[in-house]
């Protein structure tokens, strides 16, 4: 059972007792504030000899613990920022101004090529974050290019290489099938620091491979951005 004295320097615990009734310097170890109602407590863990005692200050009662016990405090309490830690993540994103200029990079270097496209941007998590279509890319060109860069992100493979992998009779065939996945060539994954930040989607070009073309010159315009 827990046995309680009026204060911690006063309790009358044998280890305690043969010291004087003291706890010595150095021995006490703050916990943390825990609020109670209108109250706030400061808990303390109080070590004599072996045996430990759970002070809060703002009472006048001290609760004998076992070693056992204290040990467990002690590490719930550091262990509480880890766990913290744990229960959440970080990760990079595209900023949308740097999607955006490679938008226009790329939609420029389409029309030195003499093309009429769709460009579109999407984050990390496939969303959408830019679209531009030129005067006359066709009206099938923003949701196609949109979900090129969205399979690329989603399958973490540019869809150009997706193309042979989900070729009609392979395993992965279905894959063309699935909603939303356009597994035509043009859709660019964007990395930074090895993770992919984002993807890019060009479609209105004469085939893949001129798609691809202009996403990667969009990419390589912020490169610079990129690198850090």
């Amino acid at each position: 059972m827990a046995r309680f004295a009026r204060d911690a320097e006063s309790a009358k615990a044998p280890r305690a007792a043969a010291r004087g009734g003291r706890i010595r310097r150095g021995s006490v170890y703050r916990l943390r504030q825990i609020k109670g109602g209108r109250h706030t407590f400061n808990y303390l863990i109080i070590k004599a000899g072996t045996e430990f005692f759970l002070s809060r200050r703002g009472d006048t009662m001290t609760i004998r613990l076992s070693l056992a016990l204290a040990a467990t405090l002690l590490a719930s309490v550091f262990a509480a920022p880890a766990a913290a830690q744990d229960a959440t993540v970080t990760f990079r994103s595209l900023n949308p101004d740097v999607a955006y200029t490679l938008a226009r990079a790329a939609l420029e270097d389409c029309r030195k090529r003499g093309f009429q496209v769709a460009v579109a941007v999407v984050d990390r998590f496939g969303q959408t974050q830019v679209m531009l279509r030129d005067r006359f890319a066709g009206p099938h060109t923003p949701a196609a290019a949109a979900g090129k860069a969205w399979t690329a992100v989603s399958f973490r493979t540019n869809t150009t290489e997706l193309v042979a992998l989900a070729k009609e009779g392979s395993p992965q065939a279905g894959v063309r099938h699935l909603p939303g996945a356009v597994v035509l060539g043009g859709g660019i994954m964007i990395e930074a620091g090895g993770s992919i930040v984002g993807g890019v989607g060009i479609s209105g070009a004469p085939g893949g491979d001129a798609d691809d073309a202009c996403a990667k010159a969009g990419i390589e315009a912020v490169r610079d951005k990129l690198d850090f």
